[in-house]
């Protein structure tokens, strides 16, 4: 197996687990102190760029192998987080309070996130065949906004206003910076991207056939 693939597929594994089990801490918005986003926020464009990234340079496939992957993952991930809160220790109640919620965030987030993982690898191969290789610019944000609105709708709709009980009013405010974030950084990210692509291109990287 190429190292490069492993490589970047243990990282965005490594992502998603910590985004989900860090999103239990909201984080105050700079300017806008009445309103908090989850800290996984902060992760996730990196996981998006990393698929375009596989799909870019080993195909549609290899890309959704490391989707998979990420879910088997997160289920090892929530198993062990409740074998902990099982086992008896004298912080029962601390531990559970933080990470029981982890383990609802995880369930509830977890589904929309790789719908729009999937998303976002099918439609920027569709955008590459289309446009014959050409626009990097254009499948690298596209594909990647398209997909990255769906899930911070679909994930704060279920876990913020159905489970947390927020206001539908604040939800949406949390849905607009987060996904104002979500954007910024993905294309302030393009530069990075495709200075990546041609690098790695240039050293012809394995066909993703070999993978």
């Amino acid at each position: 197996m190429n190292s490069l693939y492993l490589t970047l597929s243990s990282l965005f594994t490594l992502l998603i687990v910590l985004a989900n089990l860090l999103s239990v801490k909201m984080v105050v918005l700079p300017f806008f102190s009445d309103y908090t986003i989850p800290f996984g926020v902060f992760l996730y464009p990196l996981t998006f760029l990393i698929s375009d990234f596989i799909t870019e340079i080993y195909g549609e496939k290899a890309a959704r192998k490391i989707v998979f992957l990420s879910l088997m993952m997160n289920g090892v991930a929530i198993c062990l987080i409740q074998l902990a809160i099982w086992t008896p220790s004298n912080n029962d109640s601390a531990f559970s309070s933080i990470f029981g919620l982890s383990n609802l965030r995880i369930l509830t987030s977890l589904t929309s996130y790789l719908i729009a993982l999937l998303i976002d690898i099918k439609l920027y191969a569709w955008i590459k065949a289309k446009t014959n290789g050409n626009s990097l610019w254009l499948r690298a944000n596209g594909s990647t906004l398209f997909s990255q609105m769906i899930d911070t709708v679909l994930v704060d709709l279920i876990f913020l206003f159905a489970v947390l009980g927020m206001e539908l009013s604040t939800t949406f405010v949390v849905i607009a910076f987060s996904f104002a974030y979500k954007a910024i950084i993905s294309m302030l990210l393009t530069p990075v991207y495709y200075l990546a692509v041609k690098y790695t291109k240039s050293y012809r990287v394995p066909a993703h056939h070999s993978l």
